[in-house]
């Protein structure tokens, strides 16, 4: 029993100077610190990902199951996606909200009433692809029906 309570109260001696140097230390890095070759997995992220300036614009297509589909993003971060059943004539779905590029290439759009998002993949600039929320594109028979062209 009186082995136990060492050891605890060395452990917590060693977290508390472990936290109290951390806090008391400088943690700043100088230009002679920085690896060079995080610098260049950091900058291929960069070239990799889209600019919103370039997303920017309106995508239109018929989604299944056949569903009109126009979704404008706008270069502020906002969009408005417009879904129209072709099967029924009155009925007109329309959501504004923000999206956000994840990993680059992924656009999350969030729709803040249901809190529910939807997912498109960047597939080049004139087209987006449907994915679900794991990033999984549709099977390679059924992907051109999930294409929205600007």
């Amino acid at each position: 029993m009186v082995a136990i309570k060492r050891k605890l109260i060395i452990i917590a001696v060693l977290v508390i100077s472990l936290v109290a140097s951390y806090i008391l230390c400088e943690t700043k890095q100088n230009d002679a610190d920085i690896d060079p070759v995080k610098v260049e997995e950091y900058t291929a992220v960069l070239e990799n990902s889209v600019d919103l300036d370039s997303i920017a614009g309106t995508y239109c297509g018929v989604l299944p199951p056949n569903v009109e589909t126009i979704l404008t993003l706008n270069a502020d971060g906002t969009y408005r996606l417009k879904r129209k059943s072709a099967n029924e004539s009155d009925s007109c779905e329309v959501l504004n909200g923000i999206f956000k590029v994840i990993d680059g290439s992924i656009l999350m759009l969030e729709h803040p009433a249901s809190g529910d998002n939807i997912f498109y993949k960047v597939k080049n600039d004139s087209g987006i692809i449907l994915i679900d929320s794991f990033g999984n594109e549709p099977k390679a028979r059924d992907s051109k029906l999930y294409i929205l062209k600007k």
